[in-house]
């Protein structure tokens, strides 16, 4: 999938939305704070920047990673990709009197870091998070 601001909103109809495109990833907890995201943006308590700042912000990343598989990868990033999708909602939601969404707890971090070690010492061959 290509195109996507922040891996979720199609750049060209941001009325179009995806979960769960990056892989490397803890699963349902990528998705919630994805579905966080897109909620806010529909609901009026966040905004999507301007068409043209998604497709540069967008162009940034095709050249930093290159188009292909790991393109689409957040192995080892995926704590930072949330923390940057909760600073990027906050700030209106907050504006408006709600409440913030929350980061991943630090026992939350810990662990997964765990898991990633354990995983790691399983060899290549073993699927990462």
């Amino acid at each position: 999938m290509h195109n996507l601001h922040k891996d979720v909103f199609y750049v060209p109809d941001p009325s179009l939305a995806f979960i769960e495109g990056p892989h490397h990833v803890a699963t349902f907890y990528l998705s919630e704070y994805q579905a966080i995201a897109i909620a806010a943006v529909y609901s009026g308590k966040s905004a999507l920047p301007s068409q043209p700042e998604m497709r540069n912000e967008y162009n940034k990343k095709v050249k930093e990673k290159e188009v292909g598989r790991a393109f689409h990868s957040l192995k080892g990033v995926e704590i930072k990709y949330t923390n940057e999708l909760i600073s990027w909602i906050n700030p209106r939601i907050v504006a408006s009197k709600g409440r913030a969404v929350d980061a991943h707890l630090e026992a939350w971090k810990a662990q997964y870091e765990v898991l990633r070690q354990a995983i790691t010492a399983l060899g290549p061959q073993a699927k990462r998070p």
